[in-house]
């Protein structure tokens, strides 16, 4: 697909507006891994490739950094909603229902909590996808490297260059 048709959502902004939409967006950053392969592959004219490359780079930066962004704000929004869950274990009504707890034993309560579980999760699944994102990008931005050398190769007038795994490269 063409990099200029490609519609960007920038799902930070999106789920920090609304928490609901983050099952859409770990969907989205799923779709956008399952189909890089077509972006990484050097197959095509030379020429068209290096013009798309500068595009197709940007675009899967754009993504990381988003995934990346989300991240961050996942864990913030844990944090507080773990701190929230500690202070109230320290109100009057919580020591009524629980006892006088001791802060290792509030801190395995906010653990349990399903949640703080749930959001944990989710968190690791957004964690996992910005990995494979930035992979993905670093592997486009490795394509850009091997595209400038085959030009610069084609440009020294050996076109017939290829590459033998067991021995340098030879023409």
């Amino acid at each position: 697909m063409d990099i200029k048709y490609r519609n960007i959502t920038f799902w930070a902004r999106e789920v920090r507006n609304n928490f609901n939409l983050l099952s859409d967006a770990i969907s989205n950053y799923k779709d956008i891994i399952s189909n890089h392969w077509v972006d990484v592959a050097i197959v095509g004219n030379i020429s068209d490739l290096i013009q798309q490359q500068a595009g197709i780079q940007n675009y899967y930066e754009l993504i990381q950094g988003d995934c990346n962004s989300l991240c961050k704000i996942i864990d913030f929004n844990l944090e507080t909603i773990m701190a929230d869950k500690f202070k109230w274990f320290q109100t009057y009504e919580a020591k009524q229902e629980y006892g006088d707890l001791k802060k290792t034993e509030i801190d395995i309560y906010v653990t349990a909590d399903e949640d703080v579980k749930a959001l944990r999760s989710l968190l690791l699944e957004l964690q996992e996808l910005d990995v494979a994102l930035k992979t993905i990008y670093m592997s486009v931005r490795n394509k850009g490297f091997n595209l400038a050398h085959i030009k610069e190769i084609r440009l020294a007038g050996l076109s017939e260059i290829f590459v033998d795994e067991t021995r340098e490269n030879t023409n």
